[in-house]
């Protein structure tokens, strides 16, 4: 960039994104091309433009000098990253990262689950009527505040009022350019979504604040999936949607989670919820099990919201949680994962001031040794053991082996033990099952990786399925625990059979979406009496059209509708010919 090229930079504004800075700037530096002004701050004249994952943040932190922060802190504190980090590790937050501050940000959104999960991916812009008034007079624009763009997010967290959605940008109009919130492109509600809307308020706030919570909590390191799922379990317990045998009662949460959601299914960007108790079946248990691959956060706070209402209640309980180790598979262990009722600062005021025994302490809490030593370990505890028959010298090299990951069994013979003890020493030294589990994990890990690729060497030729008819085990134990490698060394299919169970109910999307390409029609026409209807004007009002236009040998219903709104206008034969 060249310096004389910036008249001027404004500072950030509380709580603002990337795209609504940059777009201030546009209007204060006065240029008639959004392309200048994406050049000037992104070094192309296109890229960085995107309002909800902006990119080439480096060259935007490095054409403004630095002024506004470095790219790093720009992608983690003024964009979505901020919303989605929670539920993803260090090196998946790592790669979004570096995927903002690079050009590209290409197939990002199916890596975070938001193209499969059936809710919106497209990030419509909100604001808040109230808000923007006060935003002119405080300091003279409107402007998009981070909050209300996250998903899930619907009710104005100061005024609380329903946020406004732009038609802009998500729609695909002014795709490439920048603009400000403007009461003018609001989209229109229909009837039935306005009394949605006031019929769901309340819940919908109660949704909102605990989203804009758990984005603020300063979470120690990110949500893990396998402790969400025993926090949900735990919760479940509470209510009393548990078995005695620890089974969950489906029908009974089913029917509970469906009260929880009734009536949000008819706000746009909630259409996938359940109406039914099978379709909440489906939906919650596909959560509350073992997962393989990512889905959008609004599921995840969605059944927070529903299991313990409040951001508070659920980050304590996830911090009990974190204190229970698990099987890098995500499978829980055989033993008890029962936390002890005594607090953890208990235990090692008891052990480390008091001086107690484990004796001591299992007859104070009222448990069996082991139990206390095992709750000990997990508070990390080194207990302290009175040698017999394991010295210290062969209990050394006894937890050296186990780190590698040796068998329990092969263990128990090469040093001379009882497994019963193998298994005593696993769970009573702090870290070490965990340590074990790990390396298991790895070398199983390595083997099946190691046999598949042979196999696909030998057999590729022969297809998919010849080669798990010969390395059943192998493949059984990739696709559970390593899906993401086994796709990626997947080869083509010989044949590829089509499903004959629909997985879509097109009839019924068709019949939807002709009703709203009609409503918007009419509107349009209402409006614009005397000028030509557009189809990106239609889809400007009914955004899930756009998605749908590959599809419309599919919906005949709405293909009609189209047809007969755009006839005469030159429009249907290119698009649907």
């Amino acid at each position: 960039m060249q310096e004389q090229q910036v008249v001027f930079l404004v500072p950030w504004l509380e709580d603002e994104t990337v795209f609504s800075l940059a777009s201030r700037l546009h209007k204060l530096w006065g240029y008639p091309l959004a392309g200048s002004t994406t050049q000037i701050l992104f070094g192309h004249h296109r890229g960085g433009s995107q309002h909800d994952f902006p990119t080439r943040l480096t060259e935007f932190a490095q054409n403004t000098k630095g002024l506004l922060g470095s790219a790093t802190d720009i992608a983690k504190t003024h964009t979505l990253y901020k919303y989605y980090r929670i539920f993803l590790d260090e090196p998946e937050c790592q790669d979004f990262v570096d995927a903002l501050c690079g050009h590209s940000l290409a197939h990002f959104k199916l890596k975070l689950g938001l193209l499969t999960s059936r809710f919106r991916a497209n990030h419509p812009l909100k604001a808040c009527p109230l808000c923007m008034q006060a935003d002119v007079e405080r300091h003279g624009v409107a402007y998009w505040h981070l909050t209300h763009q996250c998903p899930g997010v619907w009710i104005c967290p100061l005024h609380h009022i329903p946020l406004r959605e732009s038609r802009l940008k998500s729609s695909g109009a002014e795709r490439f350019l920048w603009h400000l919130p403007d009461s003018r492109q609001f989209r229109a509600w229909s009837s039935a979504t306005q009394r949605a809307f006031i019929k769901c308020e309340d819940r919908l706030a109660h949704l909102g604040a605990l989203i804009i919570d758990l984005v603020n909590a300063q979470v120690r390191g990110h949500l893990q999936i396998e402790q969400l799922q025993r926090c949900y379990d735990a919760a479940l317990a509470d209510k009393n949607y548990l078995t005695p045998a620890g089974k969950r009662r489906q029908r009974l949460i089913a029917e509970d989670f469906l009260t929880y959601v009734e009536g949000l299914h008819k706000i746009p960007e909630f259409a996938t919820l359940p109406i039914t108790v099978e379709e909440a079946q489906t939906q919650v248990s596909r959560l509350l099990r073992p997962m393989r691959s990512g889905t959008h956060p609004i599921r995840h706070f969605l059944l927070i919201d529903w299991l313990y209402g409040d951001a508070g209640a659920f980050l304590q309980r996830y911090g009990q949680m974190q204190q229970v180790s698990v099987f890098p598979s995500g499978r829980q262990q055989a033993y008890s994962q029962t936390l002890p009722e005594t607090p953890a600062t208990e235990i090692h005021r008891l052990v480390d001031v008091e001086h107690y025994s484990m004796r001591r302490l299992a007859s104070h809490l009222q448990v069996d040794i082991t139990t206390a030593m095992v709750w000990a370990a997990r508070c990390g505890i080194v207990v302290h053991r009175r040698a017999k028959v394991l010295k210290p010298e062969l209990h050394a090299r006894l937890v050296k082996a186990l780190q590698r990951g040796m068998d329990k069994a092969e263990a128990a013979q090469r040093y001379g033990l009882a497994v019963v003890t193998i298994t005593k020493i696993l769970r009573t030294t702090p870290m070490l099952h965990a340590q074990w589990q790990a390396a298991r994990f790895e070398k199983a890990q390595r083997k099946a990786r190691k046999d598949w690729e042979k196999a696909i060497q030998r057999y590729a030729k022969l297809g998919t399925k010849y080669l798990r008819s010969i390395e059943p085990t192998t493949y059984a134990w990739l696709y559970r625990n390593d899906r993401i490698w086994l796709q990626a060394h997947a080869i083509p299919a010989l044949s590829s059979a089509k499903s004959s169970k629909p997985h879509v109910r097109w009839d019924e999307r068709d019949r939807c979406l002709s009703h709203q390409v009609k409503d918007a029609v009419l509107k349009i026409k209402t409006e614009h009496p005397h000028k030509k209807l557009r189809l990106w004007q239609i889809y400007q009002e009914v955004p899930e059209l756009k998605a749908k236009l590959n599809a419309l040998d599919r919906l005949p219903l709405t293909r009609k509708c189209l047809d007969v709104a755009l006839k005469h206008q030159g429009e249907t034969r290119d698009l649907f010919d």
